[in-house]
């Protein structure tokens, strides 16, 4: 664009772990329905591509200190009704926001996850909040539990390749996983883009199992496997 530039935006630079926190409101009471904590690194020349969310339970002051964060930052823009996704950085300092999506959902597939892990999802309880106010106001507990009932991983597949997926290689080892419950990657003839960003994910694996040593093994089974996941031409 051939303009003059006068001005530009700063914005702070936030150094630790990235979480994000999905609420529902019901007149400006606000409840959590899940907490997440990503998990970036670097690949394919990337320095910040997503790797997994992972659903915590509130399990001590870090966590707490976070969601009661986000409810502040819904209070100071004045979000009375609906969901919210929210993503914070847990600093030396303190929690410190990078965004509020005000409005509209976590934009991963969320709802499996939070059914079992947390036993409540973000759609049903928006429904509920807006049918029947006080019995979400009365019911809905404000944290989630501090002790999740299951382990959960969302686990993006990392493509080191760019082209037409011929195949998916250790396709079977993958599904023998214990604690696979869904695996959405391409199909033959599809486009595999190479992994760069949040967009160019080259699939999904979500990984459930009560006890959190198995997902953490995994876990990494899947990341060892991924770089010859994807036959491409």
């Amino acid at each position: 664009i051939d303009a003059d530039v006068s001005g530009c935006v700063v914005q702070e630079l936030l150094l630790g772990d990235e979480w994000a926190v999905d609420t529902v409101s019901c007149t400006g009471m606000h409840k959590a329905v899940a907490l997440w904590r990503y998990e970036k690194g670097v690949a394919n020349g990337a320095p910040f591509v997503n790797m997994c969310d992972e659903l915590m339970g509130v399990r001590g002051a870090t966590e707490k200190a976070l969601i009661d964060y986000a409810f502040h930052a819904l209070d100071a823009l004045g979000w009375r009704w609906g969901p919210a996704h929210i993503e914070l950085k847990m600093t030396s300092d303190g929690p410190r926001l990078v965004e509020v999506n005000a409005g509209r959902f976590n934009g991963v597939d969320f709802k499996l996850f939070a059914d079992v892990c947390c036993g409540a999802n973000a759609y049903e309880l928006a429904a509920l909040a807006l049918l029947d106010p006080q019995q979400f106001c009365r019911s809905v507990p404000s944290y989630p539990p501090a002790q999740l009932r299951c382990c959960g991983r969302l686990v993006k597949l990392v493509s080191s390749v760019a082209g037409t997926l011929v195949r998916l290689r250790h396709e079977n080892a993958l599904h023998q996983l214990q604690s696979m419950v869904y695996l959405r990657a391409p199909e033959p003839g599809d486009a595999v883009p190479l992994t760069v960003d949040l967009h160019t994910c080259a699939g999904f694996a979500h990984l459930l199992h009560q006890d959190p040593a198995v997902v953490a093994a995994d876990y990494d089974a899947v990341r060892t496997l991924e770089p010859t996941l994807f036959e491409v031409v």
